[in-house]
């Protein structure tokens, strides 16, 4: 005889039995998410702050620090240090840590080239995690520091500028000289403060005499632009090189105007990048000049 009160149970009894495996399958996951391990972090410090670049002038000394946190603790640390085709291995730890689960690694470099360092951390369970940091030369600026230099009426200082030696040679001096002047400065009605290269056409109409400009040997084709540079910090890979946009011919300068300049292959100091920044224009007849921080390509 078919009985009902029966088959209610069985169906009962089989729904607690669904509902107890999908709620032992729910905690089974939220155990298997709740114990798994963090992966290792590497954090890069290059001469005292967190980061995974820097440039420096060359033959700088490079101060690295790798902070090395793994909690799967800590097997074995590896640094790898490339300059060209060079390879060597500066650090090689596989004990002594500071924690099982972490620890610093640090050291030197000078940086004669371009260097990458790259820190391989293996932990107990056999995990790699790798950081690389990149380490990249520039070239300092020689900084010829403030430089007078008189306009076309002025009968004291000279009007022209020779990169070479950072020296304001006056006309005559300048015409025997002239392989050296890179540029020379007037102040005209309309122009006003104005640097112009040898090779200009309307500075060759302010320059004029025994000495003027078309009496000159060589007429250095130098290259200007005013540009937007931070002068003070600026190295060789941040002057812009004005070869082919730049002008014969820069007027109506202002202060902190900051200049670009390209000598001319010609030049006594051929094909060199420089730098030179308005920092002021006094002018009272005879006596105008303008001032300006300059720094050359060595």
């Amino acid at each position: 005889m078919f009985n009902l009160n029966m088959l209610i149970m069985k169906k009962f009894n089989l729904l607690v039995l669904c509902a107890a495996v999908a709620v032992s399958g729910f905690f089974s996951s939220c155990t298997k998410d709740n114990n798994t391990t963090p992966e290792t972090t590497i954090v890069a410090n290059l001469n005292g702050t967190d980061k995974d670049a820097i440039k420096v002038i060359a033959g700088e000394t490079v101060i690295y620090k790798f902070t090395v946190t793994a909690p799967a603790k800590i097997k074995s640390i590896k640094v790898a240090q490339k300059k060209g085709a060079d390879t060597t291995t500066p650090i090689n730890k596989t004990s002594g840590f500071l924690k099982d689960t972490m620890d610093i690694v640090s050291g030197t470099v000078i940086a004669s080239a371009n260097i990458t360092l790259t820190i391989t951390v293996v932990d107990k369970t056999d995990n790699t995690v790798s950081k690389e940091v990149v380490i990249t030369t520039d070239v300092a600026l020689d900084p010829i520091g403030l430089v007078e230099i008189g306009d076309d009426d002025n009968a004291t200082l000279g009007s022209s500028f020779a990169s070479i030696d950072g020296l304001v040679y006056k006309l005559a001096e300048a015409k025997a000289s002239s392989n050296k002047i890179d540029f020379l400065y007037f102040y005209g009605s309309t122009n006003k403060a104005t640097i112009a290269s040898p090779a200009d056409a309307t500075a060759a109409t302010v320059f004029t005499g025994t000495s003027g400009l078309s009496s000159w040997t060589t007429k250095n084709a130098t290259k200007l632009k005013v540009v937007t540079v931070n002068f003070e910090t600026a190295k060789l890979s941040d002057v812009p090189d004005v070869s082919a946009d730049g002008a014969s011919i820069l007027p109506n300068l202002t202060i902190d105007n900051v200049i670009a300049f390209k000598t001319a292959s010609t030049s006594a100091y051929p094909s060199k990048k420089g730098l030179a920044k308005v920092t002021a224009i006094p002018s009272d007849g005879a006596t105008g000049k303008i001032i300006v921080d300059i720094k050359v390509e060595l």
